[in-house]
């Protein structure tokens, strides 16, 4: 469930959960950058493969970002890294039904350190 500090639904991310499928990727950014990493390119080529092979295929995103700025930052941060990933997914073929801007909600790592940074600012995908 997300916080308190969350302005939307607070179930929101759980229903996104349930009604897609989880994809194996999970896209994250170069340091201070909106653009994605060399990871986050190679997984960019799986989802065309996947695409490919299930055509009609469309992706919901939910972007999150760090906690090392102020919350109202961290929603503006993710969701530009929302639609800068959308339209570059757009380009490739790849269809996003949806995004979804956590803020700094839900993190994978406490803390603002380096390793925290890299795991915390991060689309993840799912399928629809």
């Amino acid at each position: 469930m997300l916080s308190d500090q969350w302005r939307g639904d607070r179930n929101d991310y759980c229903r996104l959960r349930q009604s897609t499928t989880p994809v194996e990727a999970a896209f994250r950014f170069k340091p201070n950058s909106d653009e994605p990493d060399n990871r986050a390119i190679r997984d960019m080529t799986r989802l065309t493969d996947l695409v490919a092979k299930k055509p009609g295929l469309k992706f919901a995103l939910a972007s999150f970002a760090d906690a090392s700025v102020p919350y109202d930052q961290a929603c503006a941060k993710t969701r530009e890294r929302a639609k800068s990933l959308s339209e570059t997914l757009k380009t490739l073929g790849i269809t996003v039904s949806e995004t979804h801007a956590y803020c700094s909600e839900l993190p994978l790592r406490d803390g603002t350190d380096a390793v925290a940074k890299l795991s915390n600012n991060r689309v993840e995908l799912f399928a629809r």
